[in-house]
């Protein structure tokens, strides 16, 4: 979960318009505009009849390839290729690693969203300390209850 973390937050997982992930493997490749195109058609027809949600196990995959044997030409794509879209092949080890950059990626996520609250609950305690301090109004519960017995004109309590 550490290492799916750390390329999450490095931007290692790209993601398309609609929404599947793909690894940064691809980037790292040298190849041509033209060259990484016809790998992705390439792609696309291999499986054309797995709908489109099924398809992001293939995706991740490739990273499940690229992590047991690194993928860094197009050669070595093509070859990816070949073996994930033959028949019955194992995407189990895929899942397994999108499963963790999905944890990874809801953790990062709560704790953005903790760290907000956090600054929010901090400017907020920041701006009534500044408008306590404006007002010169008193703080705690004995100097309030002195100032609206002073407001309301009644006698102070006797000390017994």
């Amino acid at each position: 979960m550490d290492r799916e973390r750390q390329l999450h937050q490095q931007g290692y997982w790209r993601f398309t318009p609609a929404g599947m992930a793909i690894p940064g493997l691809f980037d790292a490749i040298d190849w041509s505009a033209r060259e990484q195109r016809r790998f992705w058609q390439s792609h696309q027809v291999r499986f054309a009849q797995v709908p489109l949600p099924l398809q992001a196990a293939f995706l991740f995959a490739y990273e499940a390839e690229h992590r047991h044997t690194p993928i860094t030409s197009m050669e070595a794509a093509y070859a990816a290729l070949v073996r994930i879209s033959a028949f019955g092949y194992d995407t189990g080890p895929g899942l397994a690693i999108k499963a963790a950059m999905e944890a990874a990626g809801a953790q990062l996520q709560r704790e953005a969203a903790t760290a907000m609250e956090a600054r929010q609950r901090a400017s907020s305690e920041r701006k009534w300390q500044a408008e306590l301090a404006s007002k010169q109004l008193p703080r705690g519960p004995a100097a309030n209850l002195a100032l609206i017995r002073a407001a309301l004109k009644m006698p102070a309590r006797a000390l017994s």
